[in-house]
């Protein structure tokens, strides 16, 4: 395994690999601070906390690791594109870790 980036400072790395003729590249990134934002966003959400309040017509609803992201417009293509796909990923209970707030995208 060689390692091709190793930054300290957003805590990545992306190391590639050569088995038979093939190669492989692993993405690794430290999440642990940004699911404990998540973590402590969603404790804060309030159910009807929005009411009344007719500045804040969008809610943030997940923080998804860039990562993830993107294997995820790989797979699924853009939320713009394939919104149903996206609110399905997450909603699911095993994404919840994802989610800022309560309810349902």
């Amino acid at each position: 395994m060689i390692d091709l980036i190793q930054d300290h400072n957003r805590k990545r790395s992306i190391k590639m690999d050569i088995d038979a003729g093939r190669y492989h590249v692993r993405t690794e990134q430290n999440v642990d601070r940004l699911l404990d934002a998540n973590r402590a966003a969603a404790n804060e959400y309030r159910k009807g906390g929005l009411i009344g309040d007719t500045q804040r017509h969008m809610q943030h609803v997940a923080e998804i690791p860039g990562d993830l992201y993107f294997q995820w417009v790989r797979d699924y293509g853009e939320p713009r594109q394939n919104p149903s796909k996206w609110k399905q990923l997450l909603n699911d209970s095993n994404n919840a870790y994802l989610r800022t707030g309560g309810g349902r995208i």
